[in-house]
């Protein structure tokens, strides 16, 4: 299945029990801009939070994802293949850290795993 499959059936399924959805992301290809795509065609509200690479180098990702957090998600969706458990490396795996800590529930999606929950750190 690919990540586009997966990204509209699971948006569709949050989005159709929540009118109200806002689609939060950061407009890296990938996810990112398949569910600003996605959530476009379907008609819920969305904002993308652009990392300004030029201006801010390697620490624009990170402003970028803490810019994401401060708008008060109800909880992340992640996308990603190959995650770092041990959340060192990857933007990814920057915002599912920052989010944990600000104890707001995190899912990750992967092809191999499908969905599931990421609790806390601890279990890494």
């Amino acid at each position: 299945m690919s990540q586009k499959v997966s990204i509209h059936g699971d948006l569709v399924q949050i989005g159709s029990a929540n009118h109200s959805l806002q689609i939060i992301h950061g407009g890296a290809r990938g996810a990112d801009i398949i569910a600003g795509s996605i959530a476009r065609g379907l008609g819920l509200l969305q904002c993308t939070e652009l990392a300004d690479w030029v201006g801010r180098g390697r620490s624009a990702g990170k402003e970028r994802n803490v810019r994401m957090l401060k708008l008060s998600p109800d909880l992340i969706l992640a996308f990603k293949d190959h995650f770092d458990y041990s959340l060192s490396y990857g933007g990814t795996e920057h915002m599912v850290r920052i989010t944990l800590e600000s104890k707001i529930p995190v899912y990750l999606y992967s092809h191999s795993d499908g969905w599931h929950k990421i609790e806390n750190r601890k279990e890494y």
